[in-house]
């Protein structure tokens, strides 16, 4: 095998496959593998760890030699991280040479009869627009936990509705909630929990999709999804779901109107919340409305920002580092933070996306 590829080009797919390959040193050489197949009419680099499956279909390469070969993805992505300009990939023996701008690496190869087979399941199309898609899946992952002793919520709740999809997530602690318009023309139905690895991976992936991507659900089980299938334009990606019931988060939604709402310049608020000194690893701030300016009172002082308040303002205090992440997810230039009491979830909303938090309460 032997093909010359372009280094900007190669590197997010290795990247991506290197996030979908086992990092583990037990796991079997296969799953630590990429596979790369190289035909007359391009290549298509595949990985799994047998929980996902990743392939990624690459058209502008230069095919000097088809073939194929299996070598492990982590060792690839250092190689080439750093290259630029055209790569040349070239096995020679049980190796795989990497060349460029006068560079040469090796790396061992493995045999390419042990790659796993893909699974192929028959699945209902649902499309949806890969911007808004993309847009608030990331603003919803930001709530997702990252520790496993609650497996299920290491990833996005996924409800596919008739005419939408909605996804959640929460640690316990925050809630973030989006929803995104799908074609749907079976009006099929399902949910399942999409685990963190597999959102990172599409996190990558959105960007260079193409208008839309396909989300699909097999056919035969969609009331309780076991394998994701996403489709862009050149890559495909498959996922089982993450066992366990997610928890009843809409009992957590506010259905009452709120105190008052506080109207803030989104990136003033963020910079005045990230200026404030952690104590014992934690910030801690609590916001007192007052009038039309808001102060933040933290354990090494208090600012103070302009504001505007609709109702009669009390103060909350929140845990500052989850403060900040919710306003990172936020995109207009002016947000909104309502407020129930002092001991209920307050919440920003704007468009289709909700970000909950849950206050400090005082014992």
């Amino acid at each position: 095998m032997k093909c010359m590829i372009s280094g900007a080009d190669l590197k997010p797919i290795v990247k991506v496959a290197a996030m979908v390959a086992c990092d583990e040193k037990w796991a079997k050489p296969a799953l630590r593998s990429l596979l790369i197949s190289v035909g007359s009419n391009g290549a298509t680099i595949r990985s799994t760890d047998l929980d996902t499956w990743f392939e990624h279909d690459i058209a502008f390469i230069d095919v000097l030699e088809p073939g194929s070969v299996m070598v492990e993805a982590k060792p690839l992505l250092r190689i080439i991280r750093s290259m630029k300009g055209p790569v040349i990939l070239e096995t020679v023996g049980p190796e795989l040479h990497v060349k460029n701008a006068g560079a040469e690496f090796k790396l061992e190869s493995s045999d390419v009869s042990e790659f796993p087979e893909f699974p192929k399941p028959e699945a209902t199309i649902v499309s949806v627009d890969n911007g808004e898609f993309a847009r608030i899946l990331g603003q919803v992952h930001s709530a997702s936990r990252h520790e496993p002793s609650r497996f299920q919520l290491c990833g996005v709740y996924c409800e596919l509705l008739a005419d939408n999809v909605i996804l959640t997530a929460t640690d316990g602690k925050r809630l973030t909630n989006g929803q995104v318009s799908t074609y749907n023309p079976d009006r099929i139905v399902g949910k399942a929990i999409m685990g963190n690895n597999v959102v990172n991976a599409l996190e990558e992936l959105l960007p260079g999709a193409g208008s839309t991507i396909v989300v699909s659900i097999p056919k035969d089980t969609p009331e309780k999804a076991s394998i994701f299938y996403f489709q862009g334009a050149y890559w495909r990606l498959w996922a089982r779901a993450l066992e366990g019931t997610y928890p009843d988060y809409r009992c957590a939604i506010p259905k009452s109107s709120p105190a008052y709402v506080l109207t803030i310049n989104r990136k003033a608020f963020l910079a005045s919340i990230k200026a404030i000194p952690a104590v014992a690893g934690e910030v801690k701030v609590t916001l007192e409305p007052n009038c039309n300016v808001v102060k933040l009172v933290h354990q090494s002082g208090h600012s103070e920002l302009p504001m505007t308040l609709d109702g009669a303002g009390f103060p909350i205090r929140f845990n500052g580092v989850y403060l900040a992440d919710a306003l990172k997810t936020m995109e207009q230039e002016q947000v909104n933070l309502s407020v129930e009491s002092a001991e209920k979830p307050a919440w920003f909303k704007e468009d289709r996306y909700m970000h909950l938090l849950m206050p400090i309460v005082k014992g």
